[in-house]
């Protein structure tokens, strides 16, 4: 039989494999796939994957020779998830097939944009062992209609074996299997001896049967080593040796285990770790390369090169990997290359895989950021690549990041500061400073002014809802993603005149109204979880006793450093003076020094707008002079408010650095409104950097423990309310 098509595939000693295969096996696969997944006339499937890779053909062949409809994207529209799933949703597409990894980013942009795409149907996974975390039992719990199959199958054969999940999402097994085998395929499980191992044993996948490439074109060799004679068949058949390890379960279905060489898959794609040895070993720098695959963080697998100096030589990580990238793909550059005095070895001579350090990711931030901006983006570079901190000047693809996670934080950067960025962008400027002075002033987002500020979109838990401060920004509430649940939504609110200069400021209890307006359009029913700093810790309250007025459930009440205003004590009064300090120090950190003589606002304004890498230059002048009116208003506001009763309990934080030791506030100054507990936690820190790093490593986890701990709550009160 002549080829239908020809597609290579990684080889180890730096040669990709030709795989060729013939008509027969497209045509068993095409009459098998219309009974699995038959659809109608006119069903719009999206073409999905490159046509270098064999997912293309299922693609095209299971639309054209059926009579469905085929949807081409473009590889822009390919790399960005958000604008993936606008493409899904504009073109109505009812059948997808793309790799795992590539659907949770598209689950994540669907969730965070809203999208609910009704119409899509099937969902067909392969290339990478299938993983359903709770944002993907989430999706699919609002998908009840889509319908999730995982195919199993090696580009030298192409899809051999099948599951569909079932649509009840509640019935999905813990370990998702790879299926039983499709129509003329046999698989075996064998031992190093070719013989069947038995039900729930660990053995090498065998595939047979009608499925079978030609070989490997001009490579008769390999050919003969990877096609081999199959003992269980008819004279003169063969059988594919994977390199997969697999097990037979008691329903009569495989369950896959990994690999049994040294080949890996990264996001779909299978490297031999060999073929990226020889680029490093390639550098004039490098003496000695190995390759291997390591998952330091679970569900973050990535290569790592580890390489030892030619003579004379220092070799750069960095210079590295753009050497290796210059000859291989994308997905086959190191996330990391670690520069070691000699390989480890084992007593036998060969390579002590176990013995590899891990790579450091550079996780110690070199300076602070300069602006609000950059800070929101160093925040969110941290959260998407599971680390404790980035610097301003940090790469995103040094520390780790690749293409798929580059798409997951131009997602979460568009969500958060409403800005357009394309992939693109993110490489050619890939440090939080470098994409900070990409975004235009031009185009600063009246996202990152609006009165609700997301934070976090994506997750099942309910919503945390942060007020803000007496300026009136939410940004500074960035700091606590880290210290969160991945799956925990957050949003910030923030005052209406940021964005609107019709807007002045308003008593609490209407601020209070007005914010819980907003809240509602996320969250129509309780519980609820609200967060407040300072000025926003009495906005949380009245918004909590609000909420309480309405029959809904307030499951946390979170206050930092904010207390009733107390009548019979004279309030001092704040000069313009003061607040100009104050607004200094909540964006540079520590009091700035700008000369001789009085702090005007003038000078302030110069300082944050126009000096190089200045806080607020992305916007006009206009916010900063709405943010110190709100501050100079707040006082006002505060001796105008007397508190209502909350039944709830308050999880209070208060800042003990004061300049007078009887201006420390006790937490017994709540207690009056408050018919719950007061739960009293002490952080050394001035109450104006509550959302300092080191404040936010004491906060961060005993929040996130309270927030832990009504979801455990609130889980056991629904169930008791179960027959």
């Amino acid at each position: 039989m002549h080829p239908a098509y020809v597609i290579y595939t990684s080889g180890s000693t730096g040669t990709p494999k030709g795989v060729a295969m013939p008509g027969g096996p497209l045509v068993n696969l095409m009459a098998w796939h219309a009974t699995v997944i038959p659809g109608r006339a006119g069903t719009r499937v999206a073409q999905f994957a490159a046509l270098s890779f064999d997912a293309s053909a299922h693609e095209l062949m299971s639309a054209l020779f059926t009579g469905k409809t085929l949807f081409i994207l473009d590889a822009e529209t390919r790399r960005n998830p958000a604008d993936l799933a606008i493409w899904l949703e504009r073109n109505a597409i009812e059948e997808l097939f793309a790799p795992d990894p590539v659907l949770k980013v598209i689950y994540e942009a669907s969730t965070e944009q809203q999208r609910e795409l009704p119409v899509l149907r099937d969902v067909i996974q392969a290339g990478e062992a299938l993983t359903a975390d709770e944002s993907v039992h989430s999706f699919y719990r609002s998908q009840p209609l889509c319908s999730l199959h995982n195919d199993y199958g090696p580009t030298e054969t192409h899809v051999v074996t099948a599951y569909t999940l079932p649509r009840d999402v509640a019935r999905w097994p813990t370990s998702i299997p790879i299926g039983a085998p499709m129509w003329n395929t046999q698989v075996y499980v064998l031992d190093a001896g070719l013989r069947p191992v038995p039900m729930g044993v660990s053995g090498e996948l065998y595939i047979a049967g009608a499925g079978l490439a030609r070989g490997y074109l001009g490579r008769a060799a390999l050919t003969a080593q990877r096609f081999v004679a199959c003992p269980f068949g008819t004279p003169g058949s063969r059988m594919y040796r994977t390199g997969d390890l697999a097990r037979w379960r008691s329903d009569g279905v495989l369950d896959f285990l990994g690999r049994a060489d040294e080949q890996v898959k990264i996001r779909g794609f299978r490297i031999e770790p060999g073929e990226v040895s020889a680029a490093l070993s390639s550098h004039p720098s490098v003496g000695q390369a190995a390759v291997i695959a390591r998952e330091d963080q679970p569900g973050q697998k990535q290569l790592v090169g580890y390489v030892v100096a030619a003579a004379g030589a220092s070799p750069d990580g960095a210079e590295l990997r753009r050497h290796v990238g210059q000859r291989l793909p994308e997905h086959m550059v190191p996330a990391a290359v670690v520069v070691l005095e000699a390989l480890p070895l084992t007593a036998n001579g060969k390579l002590d895989r176990r013995a590899l350090p891990a790579p450091s990711y550079g996780t110690a931030v070199s300076r602070a950021p300069r602006t609000a901006q950059e800070q929101i983006l160093a925040e969110l570079f941290a959260e998407v690549l599971g680390l404790e901190g980035v610097g301003p000047d940090d790469s995103f693809f040094d520390l780790g990041g690749h293409s798929l996670l580059a798409t997951r934080l131009v997602s979460r950067i568009r969500s958060t500061l409403g800005v357009e960025l394309s992939i693109r962008t993110l490489f050619e400027a890939p440090t939080v400073a470098a994409l900070d002075a990409r975004i235009d002033a031009s185009e600063a987002p009246a996202t990152a002014l609006a009165v609700l500020l997301p934070l976090r979109l994506r997750g099942t838990r309910p919503p945390l809802f942060c007020i803000h401060p007496g300026g009136g920004l939410a940004w500074p509430y960035a700091g606590l993603l880290r210290h969160l649940p991945p799956d925990q939504p957050v949003y910030g609110l923030q005052s209406r005149n940021l964005n609107d200069p019709t807007h002045h400021s308003a008593a609490i209890d209407a601020m209070a109204a007005d914010y819980l307006d907003q809240i509602r359009t996320v969250q129509a029913k309780g519980p609820y979880h609200l967060l407040g700093w300072s000025l926003g810790g009495l906005l949380a309250h009245a918004i909590a006793t609000k909420l309480q007025d309405q029959h809904e459930v307030v499951a946390l009440l979170a206050i930092l450093d904010s207390y009733p205003v107390r009548p019979e004590v004279d309030q001092p009064q704040s000069t313009d003076q003061d607040i100009l300090a104050v607004l200094m120090e909540d964006f540079d950190g520590e009091p700035i020094d700008l000369g001789e003589g009085p702090l005007s606002f003038a000078r302030v304004k110069e300082h944050f707008l126009t000096r190089p890498g200045a806080p607020l230059a992305s916007f006009d002048g206009d916010v900063l002079e709405r943010m110190f009116a709100n501050l100079r208003a707040s006082p006002g506001i505060l001796q105008t408010f007397i508190p209502g009763i909350v039944r709830s309990d308050v999880l209070l934080f208060r800042a003990t650095l004061v300049e007078k030791e009887e201006n420390l506030r006790s937490p017994d100054a709540w207690q009056p409104y408050v018919k719950g507990r007061i739960i009293a936690h002490d952080v050394a820190c001035q109450h104006g950097r509550m959302m300092r790093p080191e404040a936010l490593a004491r906060i961060g986890p005993i929040l996130a423990a309270a927030l832990e701990q009504t979801r455990q709550t609130m889980t056991s009160s629904t169930e008791e309310l179960l027959p």
